[in-house]
């Protein structure tokens, strides 16, 4: 064997650890997770990735397919054998049933280029609100009420069991304490504002629905100044 051919041999046996590094990517939870049944609002779940390739994994251009869901890195570039999080915020309060949400990134796996990450989740109502919050718009000295519809969405009997404002803003009160499935009842607050501002704050309503037992009404409050009256 010649020199030439030698030469070429060991500058290419010295060459391949670094010529033929290659990052990997593995998603631990596969591309296809299963989120299960969500009963709250909104739920995170937290994808686990790992780089089990030769050299340094980088990842960009993270996207998702609603703006009801956000995806958040905890490292966009992973040392061999390192891993990482995929945080995965869902807000689901504005469906039911299965849905299925996606989310794309790009990384430097020659394999991966592009990767497409699509969700599963069955979406469970219990307590429906019509309308979400109370918001008030009143004169200080004036006496208001508003009203929100709850409906029993689920396939069981629930009862509520306590109904708490977070300061005594507002007083409120349920019209019934039993719901059967498809049963409505009423939410009145009521408010008696002293003087000109802003004002927010929750409800904290408790239940036995034990997949979701507690849940939270805001309420806001603009109090107008009185106009002056003219002379």
């Amino acid at each position: 064997m010649s020199f030439i051919r030698l030469g070429a041999l060991a500058a290419l046996l010295l060459c391949a650890p670094f010529c033929f590094s290659q990052p990997k990517m593995f998603l631990v939870d596969g591309k296809s997770p299963d989120f299960g049944d969500i009963y709250t609002p909104a739920t995170e779940r937290l994808l686990t990735f790992k780089n089990i390739g030769t050299d340094t994994l980088t990842i960009s251009n993270v996207s998702t397919s609603c703006g009801c869901t956000v995806a958040l890195l905890s490292n966009d570039h992973i040392a061999p054998g390192g891993s990482g999080i995929l945080s995965v915020k869902f807000e689901a309060k504005r469906f039911s049933g299965k849905v299925e949400k996606a989310i794309s990134l790009n990384t430097n796996d020659t394999e991966q280029k592009h990767v497409s990450i699509n969700f599963h989740a069955n979406v469970i109502k219990s307590l429906e609100l019509e309308p979400e919050y109370f918001f008030f718009s009143a004169f200080p000295d004036s006496t208001t009420e508003k009203t929100i519809t709850i409906t029993n969405s689920s396939s069981q009997t629930i009862h509520i069991q306590s109904v708490k404002p977070s300061s005594d803003f507002i007083t409120v009160k349920i019209s019934s304490d039993k719901l059967e499935p498809g049963d409505e009842a009423t939410l009145t607050g009521t408010i008696h504002p002293i003087e000109a501002g802003t004002t927010r704050g929750d409800i904290e309503i408790t239940t036995d629905f034990s997949p979701y037992p507690k849940f939270t009404v805001s309420f806001f409050a603009y109090i107008k100044a009185q106009k002056a009256k003219p002379n």
